[in-house]
């Protein structure tokens, strides 16, 4: 099934594969369906610039002054194609304030489709059989409301959502192909493999059953992707009523993004009964808002937003490691109940001391082990020992242990940056080359030089950076460990 990804835009192909794959043609003409839904309906790049953008923004902005906002010392302003509508000051700003608020009842959530007389009282059926889902349940709530056109109370923000989420979801293979070597890659791919089956859980369990509240012609497959890639990528948690919940919050969820260290992200204020967010800096009135989206990597950004942040001061990259990166199946069936089957975390290359890395340390050492620890009636103590949190490296063994651990560390993360296609001079090359396409009005473009081909050549290159910078980390930690090794040595 998931080779059949690679040929999505391959007919003849794809009617091969199906041909000699008839007891399974159901299966594979699902997942075909979702492929091309990813690839060919919702991806269309960054959007050119809206003609009924002006009238959107003066809509939205009318609902607004309608529902009395508590603090309202934002407006929204659309700023042409590449990063269509953000928020701008409307007077001056202090770093600490409250410059938006919008009240709780506005915010699309799960509270807001269980308050639905239609939808609610079917998810509240669904969460008995199969448990709550927050995000399909919203994805439920914005395609309803989108069905309804103007005559939804929440058309004005609806309306100002893009038409295309150019996640890696929906790249077409050629693009996404040029992922391939990133943990990134890998996860898409799962990811688009797994969306026919839960479509076809939710057409045979959910839809067929609830058909008046979910028509046809409205829950397809590209209409479900779009609203559940609309929620990943605009979502805003935070805690109400001890509760971490998710929401789309009109106005604040189209300010764009910008890194920082700040920490006043959107709160619910009971007060006020309203989602709040705060300035993290002064700003100027007119001009254009920033906030950080939560202090991510470039694998979250692009996943889920659809950027790359270049010079992300989170400077941590995804790492996804096996036994096979140790050599060490023979001494799976010990370690694996303990130290684990894989290593999945983003490990930033400045930080040594974070969870990720003492995660990453226990793994490795655990697979370091020598065969002859296995053969010990006190193995299983033994690998309890080196993967515990609060281990550290005090005999000769043990800094030996931690040596090897590390050395094997480095040839796997050698190894992870020597899968990433291409290179960082012709990275920065195409990067250069869609500079000057953007420069110059009216350019034609290839389709190597799309916006899809700008994330990916970006997140390439910081990806290589980013793993260039923990082999460094690494490579320190060899040279201290190897003195501590010799010192012991010495001091026997």
């Amino acid at each position: 099934g998931r080779a059949l990804l690679y040929f999505v835009d391959e007919p003849k192909v794809l009617a091969v594969m199906i041909r000699r794959h008839e007891k399974c043609t159901v299966a594979l003409a699902l997942l075909a369906l979702c492929c091309l839904c990813c690839a060919n309906v919702v991806n269309k790049g960054t959007e050119s610039d809206d003609p009924e953008a002006g009238e959107a923004v003066e809509g939205l902005e009318k609902w607004a002054d309608a529902q009395g906002m508590p603090v309202r010392k934002a407006e929204v302003h659309y700023y042409g194609s590449g990063m269509r509508y953000g928020v701008r000051a409307r007077e001056s700003l202090k770093s600490g304030e409250v410059y938006y608020a919008v009240p709780y009842r506005l915010l699309l959530s799960r509270e807001t489709a269980l308050r639905d007389p239609e939808l609610g009282p079917v998810i509240k059926e669904l969460d008995k059989r199969h448990g709550a889902d927050e995000p399909y349940t919203i994805a439920f709530l914005l395609l309803r409301e989108r069905a309804k056109g103007k005559s939804s109370f929440y058309y004005p923000y609806i309306r100002l959502l893009p038409r295309a989420v150019a996640t890696p979801l929906f790249f077409a293979h050629k693009e996404l192909s040029q992922l391939r070597g990133t943990v990134l890659f890998d996860d898409v791919m799962q990811e688009r493999a797994m969306l026919p089956r839960q479509q076809e859980f939710m057409e045979r369990h959910i839809f067929s059953t609830y058909r008046s509240v979910f028509p046809s012609d409205v829950f397809t497959p590209a209409n479900l992707s779009w609203a559940k890639a609309i929620f990943d990528s605009r979502v805003i948690y935070f805690p109400k009523d001890g509760e971490r919940r998710g929401h789309l919050i009109p106005v604040i969820d189209m300010i764009n993004c910008i890194e920082s260290s700040d920490k006043t992200f959107t709160q619910y204020d009971p007060d006020l009964e309203a989602a709040v967010i705060r300035a993290d800096r002064d700003t100027a009135a007119g001009e254009q808002i920033f906030e950080t989206y939560g202090n991510k990597s470039n694998y979250e950004y692009l996943r889920y937003n659809g950027f790359v942040m270049r010079d992300n001061p989170n400077d941590c990259v995804y790492l996804a490691l096996t036994p096979d990166d140790f050599n060490t199946r023979e001494k799976q069936p010990l370690l694996v109940p303990i130290a684990g089957q894989e290593f999945r975390g983003c490990v930033g290359a400045s930080n040594p001391k974070s969870y990720s890395w003492t995660k990453l340390l226990a793994f490795a050492r655990g697979y370091s082990l020598k065969s002859s620890v296995f053969k010990s009636p006190r193995a299983k103590d033994a690998i309890e020992h080196v993967t515990d949190a609060a281990y550290k490296p005090e005999s000769l063994s043990e800094l030996k242990l931690e040596l090897r651990a590390i050395r094997a560390l480095r040839r796997a993360v050698k190894r992870a940056r020597a899968k990433i296609r291409g290179s960082d001079k012709s990275d920065a090359a195409k990067l250069e080359k869609l500079a000057e396409l953007d420069a110059t009005p009216g350019a034609e473009r290839t389709p190597e030089f799309n916006e899809n081909m700008r994330n990916v050549y970006l997140f390439r290159l910081e990806e290589r950076k980013y793993l260039s910078r923990l082999l460094q980390t690494l490579t320190r930690k060899i040279a201290e460990l190897s003195a501590a090794v010799d010192a012991r040595k010495h001091d026997l």
